[in-house]
């Protein structure tokens, strides 16, 4: 029940907050909300679980158009009220949305430079977000 809370507030939180989920294809984000929802019933990170959602495989299927999107959605740590969340519920989240970013351009997995990982140094995971950005970036410039 708690999880499903913050799935609520977090999506909440996107719609509202930021006006630019306009541009993107309502199909975009259909499936982005179910691979969040989707992510939601996971109780494991990544590492410890070693799957993705099927709801990944659907979001990399809009290839690099729907990046950006998937960018913006990556470390939101707070909720509304802009209390944090705690760490187990967010970046089960975030690890999913990675894990489609990886799909998207051929990328390996990997903690602390393409997805959070729990057993990771905080300082490598704050790279993580970074990486995506500059990466979405430049296939978007060329």
């Amino acid at each position: 029940m708690r999880r499903r809370l913050y799935l609520v507030l977090i999506l909440a939180s996107f719609a509202y907050a930021d006006a630019s989920w306009g541009q993107y294809p309502s199909q975009f984000i259909k499936d982005v909300v179910q691979l969040v929802e989707a992510a939601g019933q996971h109780e494991r990170a990544w590492e410890w679980s070693g799957a993705c959602v099927p709801e990944v495989d659907e979001v990399a299927k809009h290839g690099k158009a729907i990046a950006p999107l998937l960018v913006e959605l990556l470390d939101h740590r707070k909720a509304p009220n802009g209390k944090e969340w705690p760490i187990d519920t967010y970046i089960v989240y975030d690890q999913q949305i990675q894990l489609a970013l990886c799909k998207i351009f051929k990328e390996k997995p990997q903690m602390g430079l393409t997805v959070y990982g729990v057993r990771v140094r905080h300082e490598d995971n704050l790279k993580v977000k970074t990486y995506w950005q500059h990466r979405v970036q430049s296939s978007s410039s060329r």
